[in-house]
């Protein structure tokens, strides 16, 4: 059962083509970050953790994985998508229409298909360049 002050956000997982979210970023990227991550890609294949995107519109997290995978010519990636219009009722509901700072904001309110909370951070630790 939800806890009625939250706003909960169901989402799917799908392959997305990295290429078209390139344009996205709703902050910059490091190079050096993204620089290894190619290395990586080339030498092992794109073995990171999902994505997770708005569909169409921006991502959430993700910004390093997405161009990396976009410099090395990967078609598909692994992706956790949101509906554009839920997620700006989640905005709406709770941030006054503004995406918030810190995506750890929104952590209680993505539920996973596997029925667990998008952590934000445990997903930063699994990603190693």
């Amino acid at each position: 059962m939800v806890d009625s002050d939250k706003q909960v956000v169901d989402i799917r997982r799908v392959r997305i083509d990295p290429q078209p979210y390139r344009d996205y970023y709703l902050h910059g990227i490091r190079e050096p970050l993204v620089a290894g991550m190619v290395d990586t890609i080339i030498n092992e294949g794109y073995n990171f953790p999902p994505v997770l995107v708005v569909d169409g519109t921006c991502i959430l997290d993700g910004h390093h994985r997405i161009e990396a995978a976009g410099r090395a010519g990967v078609d598909a990636i692994d992706a956790y998508v949101i509906d554009a219009d839920d997620f700006q009722t989640l905005l709406d509901a709770k941030f006054d229409g503004k995406i918030p700072d810190r995506l750890a904001e929104l952590d209680d309110d993505i539920i996973l298909p596997e029925g667990e909370v998008y952590n934000e951070r445990a997903k930063k630790k699994e990603i190693k360049a």
